[in-house]
């Protein structure tokens, strides 16, 4: 697996003073501009009930419960590792109004017994909150995948940035009835870019 992917789918107060100076960044009405975080626990490191849901399989877990290292700390998210699974992890998340752009980091790692064919696949995806896919940040299949684990990056650029929504990130995998894939997440940074304009 090639170790870096990309894709593109798209202060203080004053002595005796009642208010807050501004911070240097940030515009007359409060805007701030920059990067920001929207995941809480986004490596995993807090345990499984922190920020996280998982549905159809249980997908964050200690290294000492996994086949393989994580990448950093205690924890990892494993997905797949098994067949015939349809499982999520998700995390609701709010887009600012004045977001431009969404940047997703990652460390990866994917490792299959698969010999043909992508019978087995990951979507990064972002729903509405009717649960409809709103956009798919990236996928990946079983071709994407070693025969051992080879941690690498993921950056993943987005725009347009879905401003003012309020969003579900989740990782989807599907798997097949033979021959599984491990798809495993590390250090997960969603942020959102934020320009306050003249």
């Amino acid at each position: 697996m090639n170790s870096d992917v990309g894709g593109s789918p798209d202060a203080g107060g004053t002595i005796g003073g009642s208010d807050a100076a501004p911070r240097p960044d940030a515009g007359g009405d409060g805007c701030v501009e920059g990067w920001h975080e929207l995941l809480e626990n986004g490596d995993f490191d807090q345990g499984p009930d922190v920020g996280w849901t998982s549905t159809g399989d249980a997908i964050i877990h200690r290294e000492a419960d996994m086949p393989i290292h994580v990448d950093s700390g205690q924890y990892a998210a494993w997905l797949g590792g098994r067949n015939e699974l349809d499982a999520a992890l998700s995390q609701p998340i709010s887009v600012p109004d004045r977001a431009s752009q969404l940047r997703l980091t990652a460390k990866i790692c994917f490792v299959t017994v698969e010999t043909s064919g992508t019978p087995d696949k990951v979507d990064i995806q972002l729903l509405d909150s009717g649960g409809s896919v709103a956009g798919t940040l990236h996928s990946f299949t079983n071709q994407d995948a070693d025969a051992i684990c080879n941690w690498g990056s993921l950056q993943v650029d987005s725009s347009p940035a879905h401003a003012g929504q309020d969003l579900t990130f989740q990782i989807h995998v599907t798997t097949n009835a033979t021959n599984h894939t491990s798809f495993y997440f590390d250090t997960l940074v969603l942020e959102e870019l934020t320009e306050c304009g003249g």
